[in-house]
């Protein structure tokens, strides 16, 4: 007799973070962009942080390209802690430029001229995918945006900004 289970297993951002990053791996080398990675330690300031994603411009760790934070459509994608997380990691990174991510927008931030994070331009925003179950049950939809967002992202790159 079957047993029934104690807990239910949910969707989270850590797992969707392992599926585009394994996504994203079979996709590359696509221009600039070799190969991504994620949850690598990044210390600094008494704690540390965990990118969600990072791009790389060649096969190892040696040229980071890019960022990425994820959350799940139920936290705005202009919600204050997690454009604070993503740009203090991009600044130990040395990098411009971030990503922020909630399924349903995909934001592009630069670095302006006063050294601030803006936003430079939304890359995609997906109809299919408003809710946290929409994220596991729309692989399609998420997967067609990566590619769109990997290719605005190589075109990024390519332009020097």
């Amino acid at each position: 007799m079957k047993k029934k289970p104690v807990s239910k297993l949910l969707y989270n951002e850590r797992a969707w973070a392992i599926d585009l990053i394994s996504a994203i791996n079979q996709t590359t080398p696509l221009g600039n962009i070799q190969r991504a990675s994620g949850e690598l330690s990044l210390s600094g300031d008494h704690n540390t942080l965990f990118p969600d994603v990072l791009l790389f411009g060649t096969a190892s760790n040696g040229s980071i390209l890019q960022g990425w934070e994820l959350k799940m459509p139920d936290t705005s994608i202009d919600d204050a802690e997690l454009l604070h997380n993503a740009s203090e990691k991009a600044v130990r990174l040395g990098l411009n430029s971030f990503l922020v991510w909630n399924a349903v927008h995909a934001d592009l931030y630069v670095k302006d001229s006063s050294n601030q994070f803006v936003l430079f331009r939304r890359l995609h925003s997906s109809v299919q995918i408003s809710a946290r179950e929409d994220v596991v049950n729309h692989k399609d939809a998420w997967l067609e945006a990566l590619n769109i967002i990997l290719n605005a992202l190589d075109t990024f790159f390519t332009s020097g900004v």
